[in-house]
């Protein structure tokens, strides 16, 4: 019977340090959203005339939507419920498409994501705040 000859060992290959990739992956993925923001923030104050108010109203809403970049999409992550149903229809991204272009200066498609709101009781408070600063209403 044969024995087979032995292999030789190869020498291992350094092993890549997982962290300094997640710790990139983590800075890519937050500037795609701050420039994301910044991307948004400059659509939606393009927005007068495109679309009627009640859109217009949810889209420059920062408690409703928000947005990314990702790759050649500029992702809006929208509130469930209402202002979903009112964004996620081909007619609004069709609107917003050309819009996202030319701010961008470049092509981009839009696509519009679910996302659960952020932090509904911080907002909730806000509101609050802004009614508290009338005379005619009161809080006990």
């Amino acid at each position: 019977a044969r024995t087979p000859a032995a292999v030789p060992a190869r020498p291992a290959a350094p092993e890549a340090s997982a962290a300094p990739a997640a710790s990139a992956a983590a800075e890519g993925a937050a500037d795609s959203g701050a420039a994301g923001a910044a991307l948004w923030a400059r659509i939606t104050q393009r927005l007068g005339g495109v679309f009627p108010i009640g859109i217009a109203t949810i889209l420059t809403d920062p408690d409703k939507v928000g947005a990314s970049l990702s790759g050649d999409s500029l992702v809006l992550h929208v509130q469930p419920g209402f202002a979903m149903n009112m964004l996620d229809r081909p007619d609004v991204t069709a609107a917003l498409t050309p819009l996202a272009a030319e701010a961008a200066g470049r092509p981009l498609r839009v696509r519009v994501t679910d996302s659960p709101a952020a932090a509904p009781e911080p907002a909730a408070e806000r509101k609050l705040d802004e009614l508290a600063r009338f005379s005619v209403v009161h809080f006990k």
